[in-house]
């Protein structure tokens, strides 16, 4: 599989999901985007939050306790617009399914594959960001890539987070959760 084809067809999904909902979304502050996959790296999908829906939902459940409200705000299952234009994606999926079916069943091959799929997302957030699309309001916007279903979830949260963002903006982003490990995938 050829990284840079790949990670070409995720940014271009990528930013026609997100300028969608942005277009949609006129009157909300994103405060994340992001890019999750499976345990399996079978998928790659789109994500983000805004203030507004984040606050709405917190008013919903009457959670005020900060410590129940990061998950919240943090977890891309939580979010308003998780899988926001997932079909936009149908390519990449594809592509991955097509790849996926000429690995050998060998633990190495997998493990070599689940690390091009995270640093194929974490490279198209990053050549995102570097084009500009997320310059408008970019002060206050968290990039990152997830696992919807692994225990490696936060370790990769924070390596990309660490990644794709300032200083700044990581640094608190490291500390969501009340621990300050930066994490590696």
């Amino acid at each position: 599989m050829d990284l840079e084809e790949l990670t070409a067809d995720v940014v271009a999904a990528a930013t026609s999901a997100f300028a969608s909902l942005i277009s949609a979304k006129p009157d909300e502050h994103f405060y994340a985007f992001a890019l999750y996959t499976d345990s399996d790296a079978y998928t790659i999908m789109p994500s983000a939050n805004s203030i507004e829906r984040h606050e709405a939902k917190m008013r919903d459940i009457d959670e005020t306790d900060e410590r129940n409200v990061a998950p919240y705000k943090w977890a891309t299952a939580e979010w308003a617009y998780e899988a926001w234009r997932a079909d936009l994606f149908q390519g990449v999926y594809d592509g991955l399914r097509r790849y996926r079916d000429t690995l050998t069943d060998s633990e190495a091959d997998f493990l070599s594959y689940k690390k091009l799929v995270h640093e194929c997302m974490i490279s198209a957030l990053e050549r995102m960001d570097r084009d500009g699309f997320f310059a408008n309001g970019r002060e206050g916007i968290t990039l990152f890539v997830s696992i919807s279903d692994d225990d490696e979830d936060i370790d990769l949260e924070n390596f990309s987070a660490k990644r794709l963002n300032p200083e700044r903006i990581y640094l608190p982003f490291l500390q969501r959760y009340g621990d300050s490990d930066a994490g590696a995938p």
